[in-house]
């Protein structure tokens, strides 16, 4: 490798550094923070948490819609979601009378409604500015998910100008060593330990990029249904969606 071409190398992995670091660093903290966005909002509404429940004691979709409705007088009910975090009650998205997206939740032992908000809680806040830092949706979710060609082009181009990183992979900066080539050695030996995480995280937004683009691989067209004039078919109740969930667990 001629040292002009790593010089080079290294003047874009320096630049790029310098000019997305604090993206970067904002994209990894938000992301971590999401993961971990239930058990915040779980802070200011603990009824939420209702411990260990097992399979045989939750109660059914049909009588946790009822339920909702019963709470939402006019409303209706689009999504229920079982056990969307381990300790959690079920979640239900829906809508009141007046068209207000709400989060409802309820106990999965007997589908009490424990909380119902609005559905723009702390999780839709942060998961939206994690993925298109609030800009409208394709063009913001496009432009974050097309930085990890940037995040790529980063650790690649680290990896070719710290030519040898297994050796000495573990060996931390000798005290002899002043206070800005220690802080080298150490940036050199993280960087090379997250490795792994970087491309991973660069590799799969690079995946999301292409959805977003339009690249989804072939889907098959599904098979054409007859339109009807109402999207619930009439006497749609609780009791209508159990039948349903019981046909599809006996397939």
């Amino acid at each position: 490798m001629s040292r002009k071409f790593k010089n080079l190398v290294f003047t874009a992995h320096k630049w790029l550094g310098l000019h997305f670091a604090l993206f970067f660093v904002f994209m990894f903290l938000s992301g971590s923070i999401l993961l971990f966005s239930d058990e915040i909002e779980a802070l200011f509404t603990p009824e939420i948490l209702v411990g260990s429940i097992t399979d045989s004691e939750r109660v059914s979709f049909g009588t946790i819609f009822q339920s909702v409705n019963k709470a939402v007088p006019g409303g209706t009910v689009f999504v229920i979601a079982k056990r969307p975090k381990a300790g959690f009650a079920d979640r239900s998205f829906g809508k009141t009378a007046s068209g207000k997206k709400i989060i409802a939740w309820t106990h999965p032992k007997d589908a009490r409604v424990l909380s119902i908000g609005p559905n723009r809680s702390f999780h839709y806040f942060l998961k939206e500015l994690h993925e298109s830092l609030l800009v409208p949706k394709r063009i913001g979710f496009l432009a974050v998910s097309a930085t990890s060609i940037i995040l790529l082009i980063s650790v690649l181009s680290g990896l070719i100008t710290y030519r040898r990183f297994w050796r000495g992979l573990f060996r931390l900066p000798s005290p002899s060593l002043d206070k800005r080539n220690r802080q080298g050695v150490l940036h050199r030996l993280i960087a090379v330990w997250v490795t792994p995480f970087l491309l991973l995280i660069s590799l799969t937004g690079f995946f999301f990029l292409l959805g977003g683009l339009g690249f989804n691989g072939y889907v098959p067209p599904p098979p054409e249904a007859q339109p009807r004039e109402v999207a619930r078919p009439a006497g749609f109740d609780g009791a209508l969606i159990d039948r349903a969930e019981q046909a599809a667990l006996a397939q």
